[in-house]
């Protein structure tokens, strides 16, 4: 019965688009809900909000899906948002960025 009304209330907050209710109230399967729509901005700033874990699993789908279409800059500039967090699983990510963004740079811009 609980998991139910549970359920009700996450359909009801997504549908009024008060996702941030979801996740505040524990369940970050909101964020989910945010990747699927592509609010990346609204996404990444509840999972800081979650703490560094949950932020850097996001922040490694957020770049995965924006190196995929090939929008490193972008990728960057949100990365050093965050901090440009240090964990085994994102130095690909900085590799990528590096060979794909610096070639571009002027050496005036540096």
């Amino acid at each position: 019965m609980f998991d139910q009304i549970q359920h009700l209330k996450k359909t009801m907050y997504a549908e009024k688009g008060k996702i941030d209710r979801i996740v505040q109230g524990g369940d970050i399967s909101g964020l989910d809900i945010y990747e699927k729509r592509g609010q990346w901005e609204e996404l990444l700033n509840l999972a800081e909000k979650q703490g560094p874990n949950i932020l850097n699993e996001y922040l490694m789908r957020f770049s995965r899906v924006y190196l995929k279409n090939l929008k490193f800059q972008e990728t960057a500039n949100i990365l050093t948002r965050y901090g440009c967090p240090v964990f085994k699983e994102i130095l690909a990510v900085y590799k990528t960025i590096a060979v794909k963004v610096l070639p571009a740079v002027h050496d005036g811009e540096l």
